[in-house]
């Protein structure tokens, strides 16, 4: 028989060898209704503990409403930006959502902040950790399960996910309460001033170790609870791995964030466009024998605008149950970006890790392993399954 050619290796041969081609792959896993589902059920979550504070604050005010306003500001920012290929209209939308408001709502309600800051962490990092999870089995080994054995997993393992983004934000803050303290002591007491003058220099290197600590594992943050999910550690494990990955390869990580970005950009405008569509074709369609006042408010409802001055009781009624219905793609778009935030982070960290440690991105462990182990063909969890 004549002997085959060998011409090298295939090109989805070449590709397996590569990292950056399957972050391509994050979509795709975000997409999955298990993943979209926990995501919605996350956000509603979080909203009615964001409401916590009306008991004490009263309606209309609180970290909530002060949040809720940048971050509608931010995602019809981010809404236009997707649409009209606009980066630095995207940036600014990113910013008014997750900088703005967060930081005007901690600075306007810091006790009612802190309190509802630790139960909605938990409940990210919880349900985070269900996503991450399903996504790195399906991911790494090839299996889709169902999102029951996703939650009984990060149920499983619910102190750890939620001390992995709860963690490092309480730490700087108690750097930072520390700090304080040293300074109204050092700073603020006659004959203490002269010393606490010179030794100023000490708090400019700890502010400099928070900063750039604190700066990687910002950058990093995807990384986190996916870090638990894959290996099955505790928090601090996945801190220091995280850590150690952004300065071990700070360019590669970068690199990947870039493409995993660009990648959400479009699947943004995709989803957008379609929902475009969908509420375009709908709102014309019930509109078309209505006549124009009535469109017109009709129209600008599913939008998102507020209800104008005048109206009937029944007309606002329909506004208002107009303006949730219209809400819920958005919404669904929404629970996308947080399924793309777990299940791009799961795909990154599994890539960073094959480039900085040298593990096959197979490599998963799985509950009846000792942490940071993987199985082997010997292995007797593997015969108890069979």
């Amino acid at each position: 028989m004549p002997r085959k050619l060998d011409i090298g290796p295939s090109f989805e041969e070449f590709a397996s060898t590569l990292t950056w081609p399957r972050l391509l792959r994050a979509a795709g896993l975000a997409i999955r209704p298990s993943r979209v589902g926990l995501s919605l059920v996350l956000l509603l979550l979080i909203g009615l503990i964001a409401q916590a504070p009306s008991l004490w604050l009263g309606t209309g005010v609180g970290p909530m409403h002060t949040v809720v306003e940048n971050a509608e500001a931010g995602m019809r920012s981010i809404k236009r930006a997707v649409l009209d290929a606009d980066l630095p209209a995207l940036i600014d939308g990113l910013r008014m959502m997750f900088l703005d408001g967060p930081l005007a709502a901690a600075e306007a309600y810091p006790w009612s902040s802190l309190i509802i800051l630790i139960p909605i962490l938990t409940v990210w990092g919880v349900l985070g950790g269900a996503i991450s999870r399903l996504a790195a089995e399906e991911h790494a080994l090839g299996l889709r399960r169902a999102w029951t054995a996703g939650l009984a997993f990060a149920l499983s393992r619910w102190f750890s996910l939620a001390m992995c983004t709860l963690g490092p934000i309480l730490v700087v803050l108690v750097v930072c309460l520390a700090m304080a303290c040293v300074g109204w002591l050092m700073l603020g007491v006659p004959y203490l001033q002269v010393v606490g003058g010179a030794l100023f220099v000490l708090a400019l290197l700890v502010g400099a170790c928070v900063t750039v600590l604190g700066g990687g594992l910002l950058v990093g943050s995807p990384m986190l609870v996916p870090g638990v999910a894959c290996e099955g550690t505790d928090a601090i494990d996945s801190v220091q791995r995280v850590l150690a990955y952004m300065m071990a390869r700070p360019g590669r990580v970068a690199l990947y964030l870039f493409v995993l970005l660009l990648q959400l950009i479009v699947a943004l405008w995709a989803l957008w466009m379609v929902v475009h569509v969908v509420e375009t074709l709908t709102t014309r369609s019930v509109t078309a024998m209505l006549p124009k006042e009535t469109a017109t408010l009709v129209a600008e409802a599913v939008a998102g605008s507020p209800p104008a001055d005048g109206l009937s009781p029944s007309q606002a009624w329909m506004a208002r149950a107009l303006a949730f219905w219209g809400a819920l793609p958005d919404l669904f778009v929404g629970a996308f970006a947080v399924s793309y935030w777990f299940s791009g982070g799961t795909v990154l960290y599994l890539g960073v890790r094959r480039i900085c440690d040298g593990q096959d991105i197979e490599e998963l462990w799985t509950p009846g392993l000792t942490p940071g182990t993987v199985p082997t063909e010997d292995d007797p969890a593997d015969d108890d399954e069979e």
